[in-house]
């Protein structure tokens, strides 16, 4: 059986022992997948809510012989199911399991609303009728195992728009979609239906703002949407950040989401078309031309299309910029490298350093989610 990739907490095969002095094992391992061993390590594979546990995630940043890593699991054979699938025994022909989400995102807290965000796989053999009946029954087990998820809603659609925004249809639950979530000790308000916000990227966030910005930095977020990297650098680093959304939507509550977080003083939003910065009339983008320290361009499906605001912006040779896009096998970052230098090549730019080409998580089948920190010159 295929899997989606998962996360993995890596340590020292020596020290493996100390994951039961640190953490309960139950609260943050995730038995229906194997633990994984090699010579030198040992794979433990973690449930999906430790994006909600900062406490947990701040002792593994802590701890110089383990790390969260991305990969395949592989399925525990022996595992009995406790959760939706045991739910469903007597209620789901058993024909229908496949269609059941192996994993699901999560947004919001227990103090403010949690919704459920789950895929179905693509059938093509199903009645509409039948299959809008089996998700349904899907949904309303999902909210039996999971008492503190309010609603659970079907993925329609990836980002599409200018507003990036994804469809999402309620299947189960209320009728609801406004939210404050919790991340690495920061709050993000947000509708789901009205601004897009990834829970998956939540170690992407914290690798950038630990990445070495500082107070003397000025950081241009392009496509900031509800603030989640802005604000995490902005009360991390103390960094001076200029933030900027096409979505008018996503501008409205990242302006509540700075007076939540207390950044006012250090975070300017912009409701605009971020090619409006090389307009020679445009008097911020004089500004900001060739001043910034860090460009975000967290738009991977179009990000290459922005490439030549973030050339303009960014300080030749000093700054970075942290480049995200989508790359498809069979060589992702070797295509995402080559399609980078090309772009650069027809803008009159060049590259002075890549300082990190990752895969951050699969996408979609076969195309995954890929960034590059890179100095131009």
């Amino acid at each position: 059986m295929n899997e989606e990739n998962i996360h993995y907490l890596k340590i020292e095969r020596e020290k493996s022992n100390s994951i039961k002095k640190l953490f309960s094992k139950n609260k943050i391992i995730e038995k229906k997948y194997r633990i994984l061993r090699n010579q030198d390590y040992v794979l433990f594979p973690l449930k999906e809510e430790i994006y909600t546990q900062e406490k947990i995630i701040k002792i593994i940043e802590q701890k110089p012989f383990m790390e969260i890593i991305v990969s395949k699991p592989i399925i525990n054979e022996k595992y009995k199911f406790k959760d939706v699938i045991g739910e469903l025994k007597n209620k789901l022909d058993s024909n229908y399991l496949y269609l059941i989400p192996r994993s699901f995102d999560i947004i919001g807290s227990k103090k403010s609303k949690r919704f459920a965000i789950i895929e179905f796989p693509e059938s093509t053999d199903i009645e509409i009728e039948k299959l809008n009946q089996i998700k349904k029954t899907i949904a309303v087990a999902l909210l039996n195992v999971n008492k503190s998820i309010n609603s659970v809603f079907e993925k329609k659609s990836e980002r599409e728009g200018a507003y990036r925004t994804r469809r999402l249809k309620l299947l189960a639950g209320e009728e609801r979609s406004e939210t404050i979530h919790k991340e690495n000790n920061c709050f993000f308000k947000l509708d789901i239906k009205k601004v897009f916000f990834s829970p998956r990227l939540v170690h992407e966030r914290q690798r950038i703002t630990h990445s070495g910005i500082n107070e003397n930095n000025i950081v241009l977020d392009l496509f900031a949407g509800v603030g989640s990297f802005s604000i995490q650098i902005a009360k991390k680093c103390n960094s001076r950040i200029f933030a900027m959304d096409i979505n008018p939507d996503a501008i409205k509550y990242l302006k509540e989401n700075i007076k939540i977080n207390k950044v006012e003083d250090k975070i300017t939003c912009f409701l605009m078309d971020v090619k409006d910065l090389l307009n020679k009339n445009n008097d911020l983008g004089k500004r900001l031309k060739n001043k910034m320290d860090r460009i975000i361009m967290n738009l991977p499906k179009n990000s290459i299309d922005y490439l030549e605001v973030a050339c303009n912006m960014i300080k030749k040779k000093e700054g970075i910029i942290h480049f995200y896009s989508i790359s498809g096998e069979p060589y992702p970052l070797k295509n995402i490298n080559t399609k980078f230098k090309l772009k650069l090549e027809e803008l009159n730019f060049n590259i002075e350093k890549v300082l990190t080409t990752k895969i951050v998580k699969t996408y979609s089948p076969y195309k995954y989610l890929t960034v590059m920190d890179v100095k131009i010159k």
